[in-house]
This record gives structure tokens, sequence and C-alpha cells, in this order.
């Protein structure tokens, strides 16, 4: 029986929008990484401020930890791999990263400087138990940060700070089982300090994203913004921002505000340059670069606004690297300049709101949907047909034929979890899977809707 042909001749299935506006759109561009800890069971010392890093709600009471503190939490299950993410409140990333001297936040930056992630199998509170160091960290310099790290059969994982002291705001586990492709690294100026840290909405862009993919997706986000830096101090500690930034598979980018400082084009081209080395850098490293058009001032009150000669830097930098589009921030400030402070520069809190869902709802259109120009190991697209695709059941599974089609092929299940079934146009889906219904297979960078049937 042909589970997706419907004759002897078969019906050869073509995807159109009006198939994808009924399906979850992350299935097209990033597989999913789940966060695990939000309802799991957590021990801790100190045991105050615990609920705050599972709540959701950045900026909004921390867990305040020193040398000895630890946090543990017992997974559901184990996925094997996972993405640790967490985030300590401070206005700024780093002064270690790079710093504009004038902004430097000396005293007040604080931060746990060395800590240790671990897991184990057999604990019952988070202190018996054998645990296995996992990823150690000494000498950390930045306020938020991720980490992939490979857990085994484990499903107890604890962080514990070793060295240092400071707050954690949020702390998220997430399902790497099938990659670690929904993390993100915001990369910027003090603009981006305000809008992700300086007074965070209620509504972020991991509730934005995680509203728009239908629950699918809940990224691991890195919040990297320091005041009053200019794109050549992101280009000339490059090595720097792939040391702490580096594990995460997106860099969504907000710069220029420093750059354009006073209106006028001069500093345009070594803008342009800059960023261009921290494209191909980033490209390096396999991350994909995605970024954000500068904000409009309030010129009334800045006393000047952004030249055109950085906004067409950015859109030629996004064509010639085959970038997906970020936010236009300038649009959406030059029509609301009631957004920004008194200083006519800064997001307020309502604009700090809008650039976060500018934020997700550029990625939702492109990242997440796949409909962008890259694909999701950042090669650029070109434009296909659909794949023609045939279902074959036999007595031991199901048998997936793609006529004329390279490369790897998955299948992603309704609840999101993500197969490898197969290579080259030839799959299989054993019976021991218990797979039926509605499918969708990822393969020559699209998503077709199969259907499973005995």
């Amino acid at each position: 029986m042909d589970a997706l042909n419907g004759g002897k001749q078969g019906l050869l299935i073509r995807l159109g929008m009006s198939i994808l506006a009924m399906s979850v759109v992350s299935f097209g561009g990033i597989v999913p990484n789940k966060r695990l800890n939000t309802n799991a069971s957590s021990y801790g010392n100190p045991v105050s401020g615990l609920g705050n890093l599972t709540d959701g709600s950045f900026g909004n009471g921390s867990w305040n930890a020193s040398s000895g503190s630890w946090v543990a939490y017992k997974l559901p299950s184990s996925p094997g791999r996972i993405v640790l993410s967490w985030n300590n409140p401070s206005y700024a990333w780093s002064d270690y990263v790079t710093n504009a001297s004038k902004c430097a936040q000396g005293s007040s930056l604080t931060f746990p400087s060395d800590y240790e992630i671990l897991s184990s199998s057999n604990s019952t509170n988070g202190v018996d138990g054998t645990w296995t160091s996992r990823v150690t960290i000494t000498g950390n310099k930045v306020s938020s940060r991720s980490h992939v790290a490979e857990i085994g059969a484990d499903n107890w994982v604890k962080l514990r700070v070793t060295g240092g002291s400071g707050g954690f705001d949020e702390l998220a586990i997430h399902d790497a089982s099938s990659g670690s492709d929904d993390t993100w690294a915001f990369i910027g100026t003090s603009i981006s300090s305000n809008a992700f840290k300086g007074t965070p909405p209620a509504t972020d862009f991991v509730e934005l994203v995680t509203e728009g993919t239908n629950g699918t997706n809940t990224p691991a986000v890195v919040k990297a913004g320091i005041p009053c830096i200019a794109s050549t101090d992101v280009s000339n500690n490059i090595d720097r921002y792939l040391e702490f930034a580096g594990s995460s598979r997106f860099w969504a980018i907000e710069m220029g505000t420093n750059d354009a400082w006073g209106g006028g084009a001069g500093n345009a081209q070594t803008f342009k340059a800059a960023l261009q080395k921290v494209i191909d850098s980033a490209k390096g490293r396999g991350i994909r670069v995605v970024i954000a058009r500068p904000l409009a001032t309030n010129a009334g009150k800045a006393g000047w606004q952004m030249n055109q000669a950085f906004l067409t830097a950015v859109d030629d930098l996004a064509e010639t690297n085959g970038l997906d589009a970020g936010p236009d921030l300038y649009s959406w400030f030059v029509s609301h300049p009631s957004e920004l402070n008194d200083d006519g520069v800064h997001p307020n809190a309502v604009g700090a709101a809008s650039i976060q869902r500018l934020w997700a709802e550029a990625m939702i259109k492109s990242v997440y949907s796949g409909s962008g120009p890259v694909d999701q190991i950042g090669r650029n697209r070109n434009m296909v047909k659909v794949p023609s695709v045939r279902v074959r059941c036999s007595a031991v599974g199901f048998h997936i034929d793609a006529d004329g089609v390279g490369g790897p092929m998955r299948l992603v299940s309704m609840d999101g979890s993500v197969r490898k079934v197969g290579l080259d146009g030839n799959g299989f889906v054993p019976n021991a899977w218990g797979l039926t219904g509605m499918q969708w297979l990822q393969i020559a960078n699209t998503t077709l809707p199969i259907l499973l049937v005995r």
C-alpha cells in the first residue's frame, strides 16, 4: 500500500503556502530545543530565589549565588545532550570582551567567575548520588552565557558555583539531542542592553517565538549588549566574542548607533567593513548572523538622525552575504519616537518591548519558517522545485522515496521530536518507532507533510 499515493500512478504532493500556514512554522526552519526544566523538580542552596530561575521572566527577581551555591534539576528523562543557558541581570554583558571606557561598569558588574555543570542518574535530592562533571568554566567574564553538555543517560543536571558571586534571573536547560540550532546571542550596544536587560518586557523574544511557533520552539538566549561600543570594538575583539558567545547558533546583531553618532556618513564604510569581518568570523564557526537595521533617533531631542548610509550598509551586507533579514528598527522608531527616552536615542520600556517583538516577528518570518535566503546550516538557498515524495508500506515499516534529492532526510513528528530517516532520497521509518498519521519530512531545504497509514 502507498501511504501517500492515491492510486496506481500515485498522487505527488506539492507543498504550497496554504499548507505551511496550517503547520507549525518552525518545522521549515530550526529544529526545536525544547526547554526541559520549567516544571522540573528543583533543589539548591540557597533555596531562596530558586523559583525565579524557571519563571520565564527576566529581571523579575534573582537567585543570588556565591562560591558553594548550587542548583539541580531532575529532568523527566535524559536527552543525552543539553544546552544550559543562564542570565545575570547586570545591565552590561561584559567589561572584558570589549568596552568603551566611559561606559565601563566596573564594580557594578558582578557575576560568577567559576562554575561547573554536572549530571547524575541516581541522585534523589541534588546532593546524594554519583555526579559527573560535564563542563568546567574558570575565568568567566560575561553576565549571560550558554553551554552545550553531553550528559549520557543521566537525567539530573546541576550547576555549581565555585568562584565569584552574583544573581541569576533565569537558568534554562534545553533538549539538544538533535543539535543546538535554536540558540541565540543578541550582540549589540546599549540599545540592546536597554531592550534585553535594562527594561526587559514581560512578553519577551523567547515567549513571542514560542507563541509564534505554536509552542514548538523555546529558544535559548544570551544577552550580549555592551554600552557605548561601535562596530570596530566588536570586530577588533572577535576572538573574545567567539570565546564567550560562540556556542550560540545565531548572532542577532544590533549595531550602528555609536558609529553613526551625530548623523554623518563618515564612518559608514568602516562600519560595513567591521561587520563584514564579524560575519566572516562567525561563518567560520558555523554561526548564522542576522543584522538589524539601526534604529532611528528622535531627532528633535537627540539633535541628529541615523544617516541613510548606515542603513544601506546593513542592506548591502545582508544581500551580499545571503543573510536572513533582520528587523527594521529604523522604520519603526522613526514612526514611534515616543518609544525613546528623553535623550532621543535609547529605547524606553515600551521601546524595549517593541525591539524584542520586532526581532521575534522578523525571525518567525524568515528563520523559523525556513523561508529565508539561507538554509539550516547557513548555506545560500536557491529557488528549487518541491521534491516529489512517495511512501510505501511494508511488513517492517515505511519506505520513503524522494525523486532526485540529495542530502539528509529527517522526520518531524507532531510533538516536535526529530528523527533521521535516510539520505539522498531514500528513507525508512521502522515499525518499532510506532509512528503513524501526519508527519513532516525535512528534505532539500523544504518541509513536506506525509501521512503514514497502514
